[in-house]
């Protein structure tokens, strides 16, 4: 009933919910204990960077904030799963002197209801299968038509209200929400407008469309302005 390896310092979801925004609030860090491959990128909570414990000693000095002041919160594959209280012990170590754990961590985060955020490699593998999920671009639609990622449609967050008629009538339906990458809000808006509708599988890949097009060329593909106006099917 004592599992000794448990960190002291205990963060509940009401205490990791208000970190969770763009821009992330000053002085505080979110991080994924999880491996990445089969864990992170498949979901996290969104703005965590990815620190895996088996790679914290190799990877801390480049990922960790320099400011040993700054608020580490840990979180791993929930109670049982040891890497998240692993790593806080050796953020301790390295000096950091506000460091907690939220042990429910991914799975509580998801099951309380709250859009999980997914990496490049999982929508490149969506668009490659041909899944059945709706890919929104949330930047306004000079952006989506200077170049979006294939297959996506544009419903601008500041238009969502009036565009809303473009989301499925299948609440099941996994929506996909990007815009600018990590920096940029509105895909996380739209992602909460769609959680109020009642849709149940809502994502945000906040990389975005930077990270697309760093990792496969140029983004777009039939989505480029022509003088003849815009080519491609996902004209809106």
């Amino acid at each position: 009933a004592n599992p000794d390896y448990f960190y002291k310092n205990l963060a509940d979801i009401n205490y990791v919910k208000p970190l969770v925004k763009v821009p992330n609030p000053a002085g505080v860090k979110l991080i994924d204990s999880r491996p990445y491959n089969t864990k992170y990128v498949q979901g996290y909570i969104p703005t965590a960077i990815s620190l895996p414990d088996s790679e914290f000693e190799k990877k801390a000095a480049d990922l960790l904030p320099k400011d040993k002041n700054t608020t580490l919160v840990f979180y791993c594959e929930g109670p049982e799963c040891k890497l998240s209280h692993n790593s806080a012990k050796k953020a301790e170590k390295l000096g950091y002197k506000n460091v907690k754990v939220f042990p429910g961590g991914y799975p509580e985060w998801v099951k309380a209801g709250n859009y999980p955020a997914i990496g490049t490699e999982v929508v490149k593998e969506m668009v490659g299968k041909g899944e059945s999920f709706l890919l929104v671009d949330s930047r306004p639609l000079v952006k989506f038509l200077e170049g979006s990622i294939p297959s996506a449609i544009s419903i601008p967050d500041s238009a969502f209200d009036k565009k809303v008629g473009l989301l499925p009538a299948d609440k099941a339906m996994q929506l996909v929400f990007f815009c600018g990458g990590y920096e940029c809000p509105l895909s996380h808006n739209s992602a909460k407008k769609a959680l109020a509708l009642g849709y149940t599988s809502v994502k945000v890949f906040e990389a975005g469309e930077p990270a697309w097009t760093k990792a496969y060329g140029a983004a777009g593909g039939g989505l480029k302005v022509q003088s003849g106006g815009v080519e491609g099917a996902f004209n809106i």
